[in-house]
């Protein structure tokens, strides 16, 4: 593992990153921990603050030479609707509506982290050569 070449990717990859696998851990803590408690609130905070870095930081990331639209790519759209399924989740949280929340949460997590994070190992991607090699 290199983690020099993370950090001396250009900005904001390193803090998108940092801020992904943040998301991840504070998800899998959410995941794990008993719900409605005051952790479970304050790892919730975390996690959204995380997960709205990650997405902002990413529409300033243009690595991917695969345009849709006016420079999105499409995990520039999966952002956008990561962003749209954050509010969802507070939404339903506020409302007391859990199995929506729950919902929204577990998709959201599961589509805009592991599988989103899985495509970051593809060859020749920044994480595929930090955990890999070049």
């Amino acid at each position: 593992m290199n983690i020099g070449i993370l950090l001396n990717a250009s900005h904001p990859i390193p803090l998108h990153s940092f801020f992904a696998i943040a998301a991840i851990i504070f998800g899998a803590i959410q995941f794990a921990s008993k719900k409605g408690t005051l952790t479970h609130r304050t790892f919730g905070y975390l996690w959204i603050t995380s997960m709205v870095v990650v997405c902002l930081s990413s529409f300033f990331i243009k690595t991917l030479q695969f345009d849709l639209l006016f420079g999105f790519s499409p995990i520039h759209f999966l952002s956008i609707w990561t962003l749209i399924s954050l509010y969802l989740m507070i939404y339903h949280a506020r409302k007391k509506q859990i199995p929506q929340h729950k919902t929204w949460s577990r998709n959201t997590y599961f589509l805009s982290l592991v599988i989103a994070g899985f495509f970051t190992f593809y060859p020749g991607r920044i994480m595929y050569r930090v955990f890999v090699g070049t």
